[in-house]
């Protein structure tokens, strides 16, 4: 039962409402309803920072468990604007926080974020699949700020080889050579910025040496797609060095692949049966035999 409570006043002003009555005499007469929009965010990180420069691509929900691309080229570090519809952007991007996408203007609905490209030295698939952020809804009950559809994390490429012997005894010492092989577009992700081993901007090669535990690793300097060379180039003291150069390709999810023949003395973990206890596929093993005493 509703009780008087006096005179309700208000004002209807001129809007973009059209009745159904049939009554053109009340067309563009009634209260203007202005659909709210929601914003979606997305933050990116590799090697524990923000990463910036990685396009996705933004997808929205729609009957069942299909998803419908209304957005290309999305860049971590932009800001972007649906357009009314949300058939595509609108304008420019501007930019944004570093490692971070925005997208503003969207309807209701369940999107997802779905990496399209990477940057180089770092991984652009896990498990064979695209990397993809979670799934997140906007509706009446978070339009009313950016939601964030969370942090995706890329793994930087590795590369990482073991020096052992005839016996099994790891060996410090031994120094590698990696360089994009001849002929190839392939190239150092950051190699002025390198953590690991040496640079020579001459040549373009980076000089690996094993640690005490007979390991070399190299960590976000090999491209996806990209082919490389490696050679010993120096073995450790009273070891011969092992001849002829291993020639690898890097995959979409950063694995390491045989191109070629596999040259004598070189394993690949995972490779033709190779199995060593505590590595992880795609660790490459060099094993060197004792010079011979004359």
């Amino acid at each position: 039962v509703c009780q008087d409570a006096g005179d309700i006043k208000f004002t209807v002003n001129q809007g973009s409402y059209t009745s159904d009555d049939g009554n053109s005499g009340t067309d563009n007469y009634g209260i203007p309803n202005t659909p709210l929009r929601g914003t979606l965010t997305m933050t990116k990180q590799g090697n524990g920072a923000p990463l910036s420069g990685v396009t996705f691509e933004l997808q929205r929900k729609g009957d069942g468990d299909a998803w419908d691309t209304i957005a290309e080229g999305l860049v971590t570090g932009q800001s972007y604007a649906m357009n009314d519809g949300n058939t595509g952007l609108e304008g420019e991007p501007t930019a944004g926080s570093a490692g971070v996408i925005s997208v503003s203007n969207l309807m209701w609905g369940t999107y997802r974020f779905v990496e399209t490209k990477s940057v180089p030295g770092y991984v652009g698939k896990t498990n064979g699949e695209q990397i993809k952020s979670g799934e997140i809804t906007i509706n009446r009950d978070n339009v009313s700020g950016a939601v964030n559809a969370g942090t995706v994390v890329n793994d930087p490429t590795s590369l990482e080889i073991n020096k052992r012997n005839d016996v099994g005894e790891v060996l410090a010492g031994a120094e590698f050579e990696v360089k994009p092989a001849d002929g190839s577009a392939s190239h150092f992700a950051d190699p002025d910025n390198l953590v690991e081993g040496s640079y020579d901007a001459a040549t373009n090669i980076i000089t690996l040496t094993t640690d005490s535990t007979g390991c070399a690793t190299l960590t976000g300097q090999l491209v996806v797609g990209g082919t490389y060379t490696i050679y010993e180039s120096k073995a450790p003291t009273d070891y011969d060095p092992a001849d002829g150069t291993l020639t690898i390709t890097v995959a979409d999810d950063g694995s390491i692949e045989l191109v070629g023949n596999m040259p004598e003395r070189y394993e690949i973990q995972g490779v033709d049966g190779t199995n060593y206890d505590g590595l992880e596929p795609g660790a490459i093993i060099v094993t060197n035999l004792h010079e011979a005493i004359e």
